[in-house]
């Protein structure tokens, strides 16, 4: 689950208040809240369980870190912004809680519910400031961070990604080295410098990794899962 952030316009062009939307948010709170305790916090937009992932040091929930960086963006008297989320409980819920967090350091968020069809319409303009997503991914991550990350890619960089940003252009240049290696402990490398710079300069705040429970019987061999995607080809009773 991430928190996105409209890197198109101000202020979310400035790195410093892209980080401090991280500082400003209590994720253990968004965890026990919104996903009832089972999720973990996030630090990468690869999930803890999925392929090449590589956590990084957490940004600790901070507000006078995050006030801090605001006034060296300049930004000492926040900001206002839009939330533009879907129309039921659970995304209400969310977007209060982070709405809440962000008035503790100045920025003043309006929540805008829309129906499904009517919020794409909505991303794909540019009238908004944040909005909620989630990117799924099973085994190899290749797919989703292109299509999530790659600046190149028409159906998100005009969304979330700003193609001018050096750091973002960066990233698209490592997801397309990593797909030109076959060996694996080399694409973890490059997997892992993506992931590095991807946290350093967030176009979007990782916020948690929902946590997969998988109940099977102790008399079977063989069980694995992939993320999300359990692979039962190899079971056999003990």
């Amino acid at each position: 689950r991430f928190l996105m952030l409209n890197t198109q316009k101000e202020p979310f062009t400035d790195v410093r208040v892209r980080q401090a939307m991280d500082y400003a948010l209590n994720k253990e709170a968004y965890i026990q809240v919104v996903k009832n305790g089972l999720a973990v916090p996030a630090t990468s937009v690869i999930g803890s369980a999925v392929q090449y992932y590589k956590g990084n040091e957490p940004r600790p929930y901070d507000p006078e870190k995050a006030k801090e960086l605001l006034a060296q963006a300049g930004y000492a008297d926040g900001f206002s912004c839009s939330f533009a989320i879907e129309n039921n409980t659970i995304q209400k819920t969310m977007a209060e809680l982070v709405q809440g967090y962000l008035s503790e350091v100045g920025i003043t968020v309006t929540i805008d519910m829309y129906e499904a069809a009517a919020l794409t319409e909505v991303l794909k303009g540019a009238d908004w400031g944040l909005c909620q997503a989630m990117c799924n991914m099973n085994g190899d991550p290749s797919s989703a961070l292109n299509y999530q990350c790659n600046v190149k890619n028409v159906g998100t960089s005009d969304k979330f990604n700003n193609d001018r940003d050096a750091i973002a252009q960066e990233c698209t240049r490592l997801l397309e080295e990593a797909e030109t290696i076959s060996n694996p402990e080399e694409r973890e490398k490059v997997y892992f410098e993506f992931q590095k710079l991807y946290f350093e300069s967030p176009w979007e705040v990782p916020v948690c990794d929902q946590s997969i429970y998988a109940v099977y019987s102790s008399s079977l061999d063989g069980y694995w899962g992939a993320g999300v995607q359990p692979h039962f080809g190899n079971l056999s009773y003990k």
